[in-house]
């Protein structure tokens, strides 16, 4: 079954990590690494335990960095995992020990509890506590043995108990861990626990009872009526939660304060969650008394939940707008938010488009975003308040970083659940039981807010995401399909657009033109050599497709500003009004064109037009055609003020042309061959993943089969269609990958020569680049003017793909490469039979 798996394309990855757990448990560590390394460059996305099986395997190699490298991204994915902090704790530098050992000490059991004790002892922490499981209110305290623990509970209503510690564990050193456990008191809505040694508080923290809902705490503050009836005349409770970023909280309240005035009923509720921060206390204390803010003060920490949830007890009247400490507002915003929120009564929470807002991220959604200034910020609302006027668009769940309630939602579904860890996905639990209740979910997308993010909580932030949600999942079991399915279907995508139409670019404008597949990888460094040549420029790549009897062109920032979202059409052949147009509405300093083939003409002129124009000729096919386009750059390219190609390049170009002075011979010196050391493999290089490029790996890989004299085959990133690679049982393939883990690839598939998989003339890609920096022997489909080491392959690009099979066999032969030893995936498929 297992074979069947490997070459079945849904069932792949999972085959993957079986068969690379069954290597490593059986002591081949080199194919456990060519499996799980795979697995981690495949979707859907690999998981904690991937990376940390790699870098196990790594570990085993001597590789200790790559082994570390990958620890750092099993955490980042997931903060807490155990067998990730277990190895941390061993492995890692200083910090990142001490950061494990405080994870372990919470969360692992006995054995590594020692350890983990032991290390933050040693790096000079004496004492610690920590809540292990708030529904049992299991703990645990570290400290010397003469010390003596004190743990109290009181909670509302009955009088304060003191819970003893369980004999303590020593560890040696005179150092102790104690446990200690109590059942939450009968009835209580929440605990204060609070736990010493001797004066010192290490502990304190209320906890409320879990799935505790607010409705009942709306009606006891409507009896209580603690405000004497002023709320009546509140429309709108900005609720701010502070603790910590002074800073930011200061920007923040600065924003939000002008923008009360322009609400009537519009008052501002603060909750400073006990915050330890002097800063925070005097900021707070400027506003003591001010007009319309009411500032609530947390005698012990409550986290956001708590803080959130006391705040909401005081908001009887009028809607609610829960806002981060870590944002700012334009001008007009809460009017917007309150005018949007009046636009349809089945409307419950709303959420304005951000920097980073997750699903509402502008320019690129589902992404931070770069952190606007005011200038910015104001130029932003203006452009989404006039291009989406009164648009709203359903959302699977608000976000919370400003969340407006609306209140017959509110009255509804009540606030915040405690059963949550505090500080993340407690907004989607509350829109997710709004939608329960048959309220909507929406984006006010003519509505922008400056969210900086992550300042509340810092780095527990994706802790706290992983450790709530399965809670979501298992509560709400088609959320993660209503997630993906908004995403692909991306219904705000328009209204980004809208607001890119009506923004500027307020910075001079180098234009990248290019096409897609290889070239759209050229064109980015491109893009990115241009930007250190000219900073403060903006390089805007504007990629062209034919595609169904039209041309597209896309406009996107090579450094992810904006714009990201504009696109034109127009019939092939045809200009593009639209398209030139927006070109002229910015401040062009020049345009790029990597590979004339792309450009066409009325839009080569419309840019010369602009400014200066540089060409980047990677396959000199295009001016050799003989055709009209070949005629309109012999005729252009004199006038070009930059000519950049390779030598092959200037080999086949007309005298006058390859003698321009302003022609710039570009290629990479090639450093000696490496020593091969036991590598045995032939790598493979993919371009473009283009069917042509398919094509020729398979039918290599078949006239290998055929007659059984090619080494091991390792196509070094993806195909169109790996899965059909695969099964042919003669070849690997890699996977996706960045340039800085080339070297780490070839070393892992043990290759000792590359081959090209293209049959085009291709210059100044960036994983030609990287075979060149290799060092190793290539292969490849040699043009007149190429420069060929002796141990080089140069192929006719005319051969059939037997005689290309038939040439490299001879090459690798003459290299020493085996041509019997098994493939990775002939070893996948050894195992397999074994298991089976």
């Amino acid at each position: 079954m297992l074979l069947t798996w490997l070459v079945d394309e849904a069932r792949h990855p999972a085959a993957l990590v079986y068969a690379a757990s069954r290597f490593f448990v059986d002591g081949r560590i080199d194919q456990a690494l060519a499996a799980i390394d795979r697995r981690c460059r495949l979707q859907p996305p690999p998981e904690p335990q991937h990376f940390v099986l790699r870098a196990e395997c790594w570990k085993r190699q001597g590789r200790d960095d790559w082994a570390l490298a990958d620890l750092r991204t099993a955490l980042g994915i997931a903060p807490e995992d155990l067998a990730a902090n277990r190895r941390m704790l061993k492995w890692g530098d200083p910090s990142e020990r001490f950061a494990a050992a405080g994870i372990l000490f919470a969360r692992d059991a006995d054995d590594f509890l020692h350890v983990a004790a032991h290390e933050l002892y040693r790096q000079g922490c004496r004492q610690r506590a920590i809540l292990v499981d708030r529904d049992r209110l299991l703990g645990r305290i570290l400290g010397r043995e003469e010390a003596i623990p004190v743990v109290m509970l009181s909670s509302e209503g009955q009088a304060p108990t003191t819970v003893e510690a369980g004999k303590p564990v020593r560890l040696g050193a005179d150092l102790c861990v104690w446990h200690f456990v109590a059942p939450w008191p009968s009835g209580a809505a929440f605990v204060d626990l609070d736990v010493r040694i001797g004066p010192d508080p290490l502990l304190r923290q209320r906890l409320f009872a879990k799935n505790m809902l607010q409705p009942a705490l709306f009606r006891r503050m409507d009896q209580v009526d603690i405000e004497g009836g002023a709320q009546k005349d509140v429309r709108l409770n900005v609720l701010v939660p502070v603790y910590e970023d002074a800073e930011a909280t200061r920007n923040c309240l600065v924003s939000l304060l002008p923008e009360l005035d322009t609400v009537p009923g519009a008052r501002l509720l603060i909750v400073n969650d006990a915050s330890p921060n002097p800063a925070i206390r005097q900021l707070l204390g400027e506003l003591n008394g001010r007009v319309g803010v009411k500032i609530l003060e947390n005698t012990i920490n409550l986290g956001f939940v708590g803080s959130v949830n006391r705040g909401l007890a005081h908001c009887c009247h009028g809607d609610v707008l829960l806002l981060n400490a870590d944002t700012v507002l334009p001008g007009g915003a809460l009017a917007s938010l309150m005018r949007a929120a009046k636009v349809d009564a089945s409307v419950g929470t709303l959420t304005p488009l951000s920097n980073n807002g997750e699903f509402t991220s502008f320019p690129r959604p589902n992404t931070v975003n770069a952190m606007p200034d005011l200038e910015e910020l104001s130029a932003l609302s203006a452009a989404a308040g006039a291009a989406n006027k009164g648009i709203l668009v359903d959302l699977p769940n608000g976000i919370g970083f400003c969340l407006y309630l609306t209140r017959a939602c509110l009255e509804s579904v009540g606030g915040l659940k405690s059963s949550l860890e505090r500080g993340y996905l407690e907004d989607v639990d509350l829109c997710l039981r709004a939608a329960q209740a048959g309220f909507r979910n929406v984006c006010a997308a003519d509505v922008f807010v400056a969210h900086q993010g992550s300042r509340s909580f810092g780095a527990e932030k994706r802790a706290l995401v992983m450790r709530n949600l399965p809670t979501i999942e298992r509560n709400f079991p088609r959320y993660r399909e209503e997630c993906a399915t908004f995403m692909a279907l991306d219904p705000l995508g328009q209204a980004r657009r809208r607001i890119e139409e009506r923004l500027s670019v307020p910075r001079p404008v180098h234009f990248v033109v290019t096409g897609t597949g290889m070239f759209a990888a050229i064109a980015t460094g491109r893009a990115r050599a241009i930007r250190q040549r000219s900073p403060g420029s903006a390089v805007i790549i504007l990629t062209v497709a034919e595609r169904a009897g039209e041309t597209h062109f896309a406009l996107a920032d090579s450094d992810e500003g904006v714009p990201q979202n504009l696109d034109f059409a127009a019939p092939q052949g045809k200009v593009c009004e639209a398209l030139l147009d927006r070109l002229r509405a910015m401040t062009p300093a020049g345009a790029e064109i990597v590979d004339p083939g792309h450009c066409p003409q009325w839009l080569a002129e419309a840019l010369g037009a602009l400014g200066p124009i540089d060409v980047t000729i990677v396959d000199p096919a295009i001016i050799l055609r003989g055709d009209q386009r070949a005629a309109f750059w012999l005729d252009r390219l004199p006038q070009a003020r930059r000519i950049r190609t390779t030598r092959i390049g200037i080999a086949h170009l007309p005298a006058h042309i390859a003698g321009l002075p302003q022609l710039e011979v570009i290629g990479r010196e090639r450093p000696p061959a490496p020593s091969p050391g036991g590598a045995d493999g032939l790598g493979i290089l993919v371009f473009g993943g283009t069917a042509e490029e398919l094509q020729l790996v398979r039918a290599i890989a078949r006239e290998g089969l055929r007659h059984l004299f090619l080494p091991r085959l390792v196509v070094l990133g993806e195909t169109l269609r790996d899965m059909s690679l695969f099964a042919l049982g003669n070849v690997v393939v890699s996977g996706r990958f960045v340039e800085d883990e080339f070297p780490r690839l070839l070393d892992l598939h043990r290759i000792a020569g590359l081959f090209l998989g293209t049959r085009r003339l291709i210059a100044d890609h960036p994983t030609l680049d990287l075979a060149l920096a290799s060092g190793l022997p290539l292969a490849r489909f040699r043009s007149k003017g190429e420069d060929m080491r002796d141990d080089d392959l140069a192929l006719d690009a005319q051969a059939s793909e037997e005689e290309v099979a038939v040439a490299l066999a001879r090459w690798t032969a003459a290299l020493g490469l085996a041509t019997t030893l098994p493939s990775p995936v002939d070893a996948l498929s050894d195992q397999a039979r074994h298991v089976e």
